[in-house]
């Protein structure tokens, strides 16, 4: 977390900064410097504040597991590939936004490997723990995508935003922010609430109505079907809205003894 604080420090100072020299009219440089603010905030703080979260949430106690060698590592090259990110984009140097793609897989595969077997534990299907199974899932698919818009700018298939499909900005887009980070919030509200491994059906078909609404809007939407992406856009609209009454009555559960 003190690593997603950090790389969100940055990304703040860079969107201040840009808003400063835009303001003195230097348009050109105000863009490079917004874009290093979004290259900043979206995958490298998603993934370094979720990786923290999901981990905290399945922690076998309320104390924090020490320290060790591999969890230092996968923090230090998520790092690394925040300031990879940043540094390329403010440099417009594609070589080295590409470096970033390695550190972040290699420390997602280290996330895995010490958080993974705590994720999958019997039963995760029918309780809360679905929205952190799903939350880790959609990041190794967000960083996949990620790496392939990269590469394939560094082709030269993608040389402006407006060449990359629709299908695959409003994928990476939700996947982000709502398949990440969102899940990820449902969950760790259930294990502060105590309720992580409570069986309830009403996460179950929360979370899978969050899947198949993404799911199938992106492929209606390559598939140029603007009824069908209406319809899975209500679902995953829907779905969402019912996650979120169901985490708002967690909430209420937490701080009700609180005040009395």
């Amino acid at each position: 977390m003190a690593g997603a604080l950090a790389v969100l420090m940055a990304g703040s100072i860079i969107g201040a900064t840009s808003a400063g020299v835009g303001a003195s009219g230097n348009a050109t440089a105000a863009a490079s410097l917004a874009s290093a603010h979004s290259a900043a905030l979206v995958v490298p703080f998603v993934v370094l504040a979720t990786t923290s979260v999901l981990e905290w949430s399945v922690s076998p106690s309320s104390v924090p597991p020490p320290l060790t060698t591999a969890g230092l590592v996968q923090v230090g090259a998520l790092v690394l590939a925040a300031v990879a990110v940043i540094t390329g984009v403010l440099a417009h140097n594609l070589a080295l936004v590409e470096t970033n793609i390695p550190l972040e897989f290699g420390g997602l595969a280290i996330f895995l490997v010490r958080v993974g077997p705590l994720l999958l534990a019997a039963g995760w299907a029918r309780n809360s723990r679905i929205w952190l199974v799903i939350s880790t899932v959609a990041l190794a698919v967000d960083i996949g995508l990620f790496a392939h818009v990269v590469f394939e700018i560094g082709r030269r298939r993608y040389v402006s935003i407006d060449m990359v499909p629709r299908w695959l900005v409003f994928t990476i887009d939700h996947m982000t922010f709502v398949a990440v980070g969102t899940t990820a919030l449902f969950g760790a509200i259930a294990a502060l609430a105590g309720q992580e491994s409570s069986h309830s059906i009403t996460d179950a078909l929360a979370a899978g109505g969050l899947v198949l609404g993404l799911v199938a809007t992106a492929a209606s939407i390559g598939a140029g079907s603007a009824s069908l992406e209406a319809v899975f856009t209500t679902v995953l609209g829907v779905s969402v809205l019912f996650a979120i009454a169901v985490a708002s009555r967690r909430v209420l559960a937490i701080t009700s003894p609180r005040r009395t």
